[in-house]
């Protein structure tokens, strides 16, 4: 039996685009297919509408809208408009994305090691742009990840596009923060320990909750899971992950020790950018299309410095 009717379907919001369909939905905003006049079904667009008005919602939205329209890459996410409806609800119109989000792909099981290379790759393209620009995303997760892929006829490579979404709660530091002092924001399955504890993020927060979702994307499962929120939260803080061959012993080596000095607790610890991490990627995915053996070489280049 299906639920009420969204209120909202078929209003035109700004003049020009009507709402069709409901396709998502967060805490303080829905997400319609929306269609302009006189256009194709293809031409349509997603309009995301704010719902909630509490605390700096409205400023948050505003600031993903600033967010979206600097990152200029084609594994973000490109803005079209920004406005306020009739009643002054602010709207942001971005490309209507095909595919599904990782968290949905992830239901099925893991993913070949060469797709996750070409993601995590993809991924770290825009967090480059983004991190250049002082712009930390701070809720990097499968649920913020969509993904089109085809894999090949062995099921073990393909190609794959991922685009990085739902910048909400972006921090742009030349910008300062709209949360609360002390707060905790994101999602405890995938934040970072400094997160967790509520202390200063920077571009090495955002690799952290990269290395959880390549985790997951590797093994099925991210590191820490099945516990509430808090309990999350506090294995984030002070549990080592078990290490990823200990889930996936065929990972490979070069691969899996990277994914683990993502994970690694001290902000220093962790590659110092994501251009780093691209680098590294870029030497293992070039040796597993080749399929050769991995060498010491190519061991010690995939083996990154750390940021301290």
């Amino acid at each position: 039996m299906s639920g009420p009717r969204d209120r909202n379907l078929g209003t035109i919001i700004g003049g020009r685009y009507r709402l069709i369909r409901r396709i998502g939905h967060g805490g303080s905003a829905v997400v319609y297919r929306a269609r302009r006049p006189g256009c194709r079904p293809a031409d349509d667009v997603a309009l995301k509408l704010l719902v909630g008005l509490e605390g700096n919602t409205a400023g948050r939205f505003q600031r993903e809208a600033e967010v979206i329209a600097a990152i200029e890459h084609p594994n973000s996410l490109p803005l079209f408009d920004y406005g306020f409806a009739d009643d002054g609800t602010p709207y942001l119109v971005t490309e209507l994305l095909r595919g599904s989000t990782l968290a949905d792909v992830l239901t099925e099981g893991p993913l070949p090691q060469l797709v996750v290379v070409r993601m995590l790759a993809q991924i770290c393209e825009v967090l480059k742009v983004a991190h250049g620009l002082g712009i930390v995303h701070r809720d990097l997760k499968p649920d913020n990840l969509q993904v089109e892929m085809l894999l090949g006829d062995d099921g073990t490579g393909g190609w794959v596009l991922v685009r990085v979404i739902d910048f909400g709660l972006a921090r742009w530091k030349s910008r300062g923060t709209l949360s609360e002092a002390g707060s905790v924001v994101g999602c405890p399955r995938y934040m970072s320990p400094e997160q967790a504890l509520s202390r200063p993020v920077d571009a090495r927060t955002d690799l952290y909750s990269l290395g959880v979702v390549a985790y997951e994307s590797l093994t099925g499962a991210p590191p820490f899971h099945g516990g509430t929120p808090l309990v999350d939260l506090m294995r984030q803080i002070s549990v080592r992950p078990m290490p990823l061959h200990v889930h996936a012993p065929y990972v490979d080596v070069a691969l899996a020790r990277l994914v683990m000095q993502l994970l690694e607790k001290r902000q220093s610890a962790r590659p110092p950018s994501a251009r780093a991490v691209r680098e590294a990627l870029r030497l293992i995915e070039r040796r597993m299309e080749a399929a050769t053996p991995i060498s010491r070489d190519t061991e010690e280049l995939a083996r990154l410095p750390s940021a301290g």
